[in-house]
């Protein structure tokens, strides 16, 4: 049996088709192109989910007491990547997302639901980047 579509959903369906095809037209890429600056947030990001493995690996284990070197040299490799991505201004939507995904993945219950104190230099970086790409976004005047 056939499921049923309504018009509605035809209609969905036939421009979800042609999108790709318009895209293509229009000259639009499939990536947008990413600056270095953005380039070094998404590396940066990519280097940061490795630590937070590698800390929750060390944290993990039953004989770790909270005061092992490897678990505090992590935590602060942790430190030093996010205030890294603070300190670089995002150019494009790579680095805004960058920056953004690490702060949501932060706020997700299950990783604590908060942003620890090395993040809210981040969350500044990223505001003053949306206020300098994007000032309608947040209400600012250009």
């Amino acid at each position: 049996m056939t499921a049923r579509t309504t018009p509605g959903r035809r209609a969905l369906l036939a421009g979800a088709a042609i999108a790709p095809a318009a895209a293509l037209a229009s000259g639009a890429t499939a990536a947008p192109v990413a600056s270095a600056m953005d380039e070094r947030l998404v590396m940066l990001a990519a280097h940061l989910r490795d630590a937070e493995a590698y800390y929750n690996a060390l944290v993990g284990l039953e004989d770790a007491k909270g005061n092992d070197p490897a678990e505090k040299a992590a935590s602060l490799r942790i430190m030093a990547l996010v205030g890294a991505m603070a300190d670089i201004p995002a150019e494009g939507l790579l680095g805004i997302a960058a920056k953004a995904g690490r702060l949501c993945w932060s706020l997700q219950p299950q990783h604590g639901g908060a942003l620890m104190y090395c993040e809210d230099a981040l969350a500044e970086s990223l505001a003053a980047d949306l206020a300098r790409l994007a000032p309608q976004a947040l209400g600012v005047q250009a």
